[in-house]
């Protein structure tokens, strides 16, 4: 069975949790590119994805915002390129992606506290980024949380910050695993709304 490591940061003030969280990467893996920080939101202004690169750049790493494309240029502008979505029990599916999530190794990163309640947290964030066409014809999907997951084959996480807060401390979590990243954010969320609600993600249906 393959070993996979999550690192767990835990503190009162936010800023020294992410600076604690980048620390705890592997040095070679951060100054091997620049980061494409992507977030679970969607948003440019995504006060989460602020507190990674400004963490990322106090030790000397230039990282990148990434968000998806609005408006009319989206649909009839370039810059995308076609993956497969193929499940073994289901018509194989051509999508649009953008061509910078497919020609870096994107880090995913999720706000628990601004997602909780709808998502989406990790597996199934990239669907959020599809070309708005393809986006249409993803939500009316019936089989859309298990195409969502497989997505995560055609684009490649580089890593997955997981942020959010446990009781009334600041949490920070970064694995290189998807699924691992879903269950943590799974929980955080569970935890946010209240023992009585259970939550399911893409990762239980494949």
């Amino acid at each position: 069975m393959e070993t996979v490591t999550v690192h767990v940061c835990v503190g009162s003030d936010e800023r020294e949790v992410a600076m604690l969280a980048v620390a705890a990467m592997d040095v070679g893996e951060l100054r091997s590119g620049q980061p494409l920080l992507v977030p679970s939101t969607g948003r440019s202004d995504d006060q989460v994805l602020a507190l990674v690169d400004r963490a990322l750049r106090e030790h000397g790493v230039s990282s990148r915002r990434f968000a998806p494309v609005t408006g009319l240029r989206s649909i009839i502008g370039g810059g995308w390129t076609t993956i497969e979505i193929e499940l073994p029990d289901l018509p194989s599916r051509s999508v649009r992606v953008p061509n910078e999530l497919v020609s870096a190794s994107p880090w995913i990163v999720c706000d628990v506290d601004a997602v909780a309640r709808t998502g989406p947290f990790v597996l199934d964030a990239l669907a959020r980024y599809l070309h708005p066409l393809d986006r249409l014809r993803h939500l009316a999907d019936r089989n859309r949380d298990r195409r969502s997951a497989e997505l995560n084959l055609g684009v490649r996480p580089g890593r997955c910050m997981v942020v959010g807060h446990a009781t009334k401390r600041y949490l920070i979590a970064s694995t290189r695993d998807v699924v691992a990243a879903e269950l943590v954010a799974l929980a955080l969320s569970e935890y946010a709304l209240g023992s009585n609600v259970a939550l399911t993600g893409p990762w239980e249906i494949l």
